[in-house]
């Protein structure tokens, strides 16, 4: 009699091992994404940009006499002194935020420059 054809139930099992490295390979490093970063410069820009130009109208030549309405402090243009404070702290962090905005592309064209040129070795 012929012998049984063999099946996969009688196949030996297969382990799978990890291929050994080399000494010369090294396992991959984690790279900094700089995508996220030009993102972050460009919206600090815009939002110091916005909002010196949004609030420099609303924060400068504003009278300082101010009266009593209801019980509260206005301005001579009727604007409250809260008001007149953020419009003016606005403009105080503007130039902030833009040189933030603009240090930040730099730092990151200097990352970028620098992982380019390690790539090259």
């Amino acid at each position: 009699m012929p012998a049984p054809a063999p099946t996969l139930d009688d196949a030996p099992p297969t382990t799978h091992e990890p291929a050994p490295q080399l000494a010369e390979e090294q396992p991959p490093r984690r790279r900094l994404r700089t995508g996220p970063l030009w993102l972050v410069s460009v919206l600090l820009v815009l939002v110091g940009v916005l909002l010196h130009f949004t609030s420099a109208a609303t924060g400068y030549g504003t009278d300082w006499s101010v009266f009593t309405q209801d019980g509260s402090l206005r301005f001579a243009d009727g604007r409250s002194i809260q008001q007149v404070l953020a419009a003016q702290l606005a403009v105080a962090v503007a130039p902030g935020l833009v040189v933030l905005g603009v240090a930040t592309a730099v730092a990151t064209l200097f990352v970028h420059i620098l992982r380019s040129e390690r790539g090259t070795r």
